[in-house]
């Protein structure tokens, strides 16, 4: 077999397109029509991280329950406490966001040039404020051993073709092809650095730099990193604001 062959190859599958479709929203869409579900949630902010949570009991509704876009409410509440405190401070602080697709067929990729995971990591990497990306075990795999990162496969009548492995170590992605089993990739945000704080610039001075005027900080940019593109402006659960030195931008990286 030639080695730019795919190992498996997937007959197109005819996609209806819609002219309401936003910019964003199509590929959302046309891989909903061959049975592919993209979710993301906020997954740690700070020194906070929520646990590990089944990507398939994860919806929207859930995600959007809470500003800090946290599925997990015990997490999510510490979360928009340390949010509130971290913007009273007049700061901003980085977080971790959590991308999964669902029901993606086995196939999907190459396994030398345009690796899956490649392009996924192109495409995350790309994300204004986003400094790392991983996808299974990620960087905890460095302090594994083989034994333990192994990942068996099992019987699992849910997956094509009945087989799916233990813990998706892989990330269902296996030599950039996908496995069947769900993608997980996850994503590190930084700080952003218009905050509303004097800092020191190239020059001898120390002056407010970044913000033109008070009020513009976004403390959490990783919020507004993932799946669905709407912002609620980083406003408690009741829609007000906390009290701090004004209007949240909805827009960090402009």
């Amino acid at each position: 077999m030639d080695i730019g062959t795919p190992v498996a190859e997937v007959a197109p599958v005819p996609v209806k397109p819609y002219a309401g479709w936003l910019p964003g929203q199509s590929p959302k869409k046309a891989l909903a029509q061959v049975g592919v579900r993209i979710i993301g949630w906020v997954c740690g902010v700070g020194h906070l991280s929520c646990p590990a949570l089944d990507p398939e009991t994860i919806t929207l509704e859930k995600v959007e329950a809470t500003p800090a876009r946290c599925p997990h409410p015990e997490t999510a509440q510490k979360m928009i406490s340390l949010i509130d405190s971290v913007r009273l401070d007049c700061d901003s602080i980085g977080g971790t966001a959590t991308f999964a697709a669902l029901g993606v067929p086995p196939g999907w990729g190459e396994p030398v040039f345009d690796k899956l995971k490649a392009d996924l990591a192109k495409a995350m990497l790309s994300l204004p404020a986003v400094t790392a990306f991983e996808y299974g075990s990620g960087f905890s795999a460095s302090r594994m051993r083989g034994s333990e990162h192994n990942d068996l496969f099992v019987p699992r009548p849910d997956r094509p073709w009945g087989l799916g492995t233990e813990q998706n170590n892989h990330g269902g992605m296996l030599g950039g092809i996908s496995s069947g089993e769900n993608i997980l990739t996850r994503v590190a945000i930084k700080p952003t650095s218009s905050i509303s704080r004097p800092q020191k610039n190239g020059g001898s001075a120390t002056e407010s730099r970044g913000n033109p005027r008070e009020g513009q900080t976004r403390p959490l940019p990783a919020s507004k990193i993932y799946s669905h593109g709407g912002s609620h402006g980083g406003h408690r659960p009741d829609g007000s604001l906390p009290e701090a030195q004004g209007p949240v931008r909805l827009n960090p990286f402009r």
